[in-house]
């Protein structure tokens, strides 16, 4: 930015203390039964970026129930619509799903798992819809502003946990 304003500089301290406080975050591992499907999740906001009206998309790729893949980011030009916006998000969901899939260094055969695309939006006509994880809106924590408690409940359901506490426990059953 060429000229950033105190907003700017306050976007960027509250950025920077939240990366200090989550520097021992990591991904949560768990064992899955097979066969093991592979399940994206995306979501969009339309025009949320008030500077230039740009939305944001956001995708989740789990194999089984453990995050594999995940991107959250400013889309290139302006949608017309939140329609636009979704199916933008959409396309970079499954365009990641392709290949992952087209992957030969995946340990599992082509066959031992299945894909399929949560297409979870808020705006949808039919909403809420009838898949239980959607109704969580998972991807809402990369693409919306949140209170606080909201958004720790989905950093956790996404599989984001604090490894300090783990390591620190194991540490402690070991002496």
């Amino acid at each position: 930015m060429r000229a950033p304003s105190s907003y700017h500089w306050q976007c960027l301290k509250r950025l920077l203390r939240y990366v200090c406080g989550t520097i021992s975050y990591g991904l949560a591992v768990r064992r899955a039964s097979l066969p093991l499907q592979l399940t994206a999740f995306s979501d969009s906001d339309w025009a949320g970026n008030q500077d230039d009206r740009t939305s944001t998309s956001a995708y989740l790729l789990y194999l089984g129930s453990t995050l594999i893949s995940w991107r959250s980011q400013k889309q290139r030009t302006v949608s017309r619509s939140g329609t636009e916006a979704e199916y933008r998000a959409i396309a970079h969901a499954t365009a990641e799903l392709e290949w992952l899939q087209l992957q030969s260094s995946l340990p599992f055969s082509y066959e031992a798992f299945g894909t399929r695309l949560a297409l979870c939006s808020s705006t949808s006509p039919s909403w809420p819809p009838q898949r239980p994880l959607c109704a969580q809106q998972l991807t809402d924590a990369l693409t919306k502003p949140l209170v606080a408690p909201r958004f720790r409940l989905l950093r956790s359901k996404i599989g984001v946990v604090d490894t300090t506490s783990i390591l620190r426990g194991r540490i402690r059953d070991k002496e």
